[in-house]
Order: C-alpha cells, then sequence, then structure tokens
C-alpha cells in the first residue's frame, strides 16, 4: 500500500509487469508519504524509483526508496520522499524486489533478478492547494449541491471520450473514495454522497492517468 491504495501484484512468469493503470497519488504538500509492502523471501531488498524526467529509464538520482526486509509475508514500511521543486504531473514509477541471498543487482533498474520481480506502476504527484487542475482547458468541473452533502459533479469535454475517475481526497492528500464512470453525450456525471463524511474541506477530481480537473467542497 502507498498513500490509501492497496495493490497485489499480479504473478508473471518474465518476473516484470507493467501495472500502469494502477495510479498513487503523492501530495507535494506532504514531507514525506508512508507505505507498507511484503515479500516472499526472508533477508528481501526492495528498491523505488521514480521517472521524473520523463525520458523512460530511471537514474539513481530518482531512486526515491530502498530498504531491507528481514521477514517474509510481514509488513514493513517504507517512506518515499520528493525531491524539492518536483514538477506536478504522473510519472513511472519502479518498484524492484528480491531474495538478497541470490543474484542480481536492485539498483539496476532494468537488470535480471534470480529470484525476484520488478513492476512498473503511475505515480501522481499533485498539490492539495491547488483548487483546480486547468489539464483540460475548455472543459469546466462543475459541483452543485442540490442537497446538504450530495454534490453533483459534472465534466463536459469533447477532449476525450474514456472511461474517468471521480475521486475525493482528503485535504492532506489521502484517497478516500474512486469510482470511474462512462462519457455519456460528452459529459461525465456523478452524484456524490458525502452525508457519511466527517465535516471539513475535500478534494473531488473528475480525470484518468493523463489529466483531469479538481475543486474542493465543503462537508457541514
Amino acid at each position: 500500500t502507498l498513500e490509501g491504495t492497496l495493490v497485489t501484484p499480479p504473478c508473471s512468469s518474465t518476473g516484470y509487469s507493467a501495472n500502469l493503470e494502477t495510479t498513487f497519488n503523492l501530495n507535494v504538500q506532504k514531507d514525506s508519504h508512508m507505505g507498507t509492502l511484503q515479500m516472499g523471501y526472508q533477508n528481501s531488498g526492495y528498491v523505488i524509483f521514480i521517472d521524473f524526467n520523463n525520458n523512460g529509464g530511471f537514474e539513481a538520482s530518482e531512486l526515491v526508496s530502498s530498504g531491507t526486509v528481514e521477514t517474509a509475508d510481514t509488513d514493513a514500511v517504507f517512506t518515499i520522499d520528493l525531491p524539492e521543486g518536483v514538477e506536478l504531473g504522473t510519472y513511472r514509477m519502479r518498484i524492484r524486489g528480491k531474495d538478497n541471498n541470490e543474484e542480481g543487482d536492485l539498483n539496476d533498474p532494468c537488470g535480471e533478478l534470480a529470484y525476484g520481480r520488478t513492476n512498473d506502476y503511475s505515480v501522481r504527484i499533485f498539490n492539495s492547494l491547488s483548487v483546480e487542475e486547468n489539464i483540460f482547458p475548455e472543459s469546466e468541473l462543475v459541483i452543485l449541491e442540490p442537497e446538504q452533502n450530495h454534490f453533483q459533479i459534472s465534466l463536459s469535454t469533447e477532449e476525450t471520450t474514456e472511461k474517468m475517475a471521480v475521486s475525493v481526497y482528503s485535504i492532506l492528500g489521502q484517497k478516500l473514495a474512486e469510482n470511474w464512470i462512462e462519457n455519456e453525450y460528452g459529459s461525465y456525471v456523478y452524484d456524490l454522497d458525502m452525508s457519511y463524511a466527517s465535516s471539513g474541506v475535500y478534494i473531488v477530481r473528475i480525470g484518468n492517468r493523463t489529466g483531469g480537473q479538481s475543486k474542493k467542497i465543503i462537508v457541514k
């Protein structure tokens, strides 16, 4: 898990899988981002890279976390610290893990591992203090509140007809809920019930892995 997103990596005969449809959301307002992982072997190592320059590779300077997991099949805590001044956007994140008793260089992002695996995911770096991400400049995210703590979310766009996710975040960037919706007649519409939530400010985002828009709502 990382910032509330739980992932169970699929099995792969090659030891590699690209799971770019899975996106972790990291808020630049937080000093560090905490997660947990499990390894199938005792005395295993892991490394995490983020391709900040989007050049398709992973440099040593893009290593954001590494460590050792002493006990197999047990949660181990790790942290990711984003570099100062990192640009907002979506990047590829690579996680590699291996049995430290076997051959293979973890720090080589593309190197072979005798007993290990490599998984790629997406990571979205955002700023929770930004009221709106104007990724689709010709579109407008509209949020109405016909009843207290019941919100109607809508976005009309000609940019895409693909499915989009409606996501709700705490002000600290933790994802609380997510639902995927279809484009119907050029619009995405979703009824959001926040009557269960504690009073406070939340962030609603509608979009996909490549972009979207977000606004704040207030639950009373």
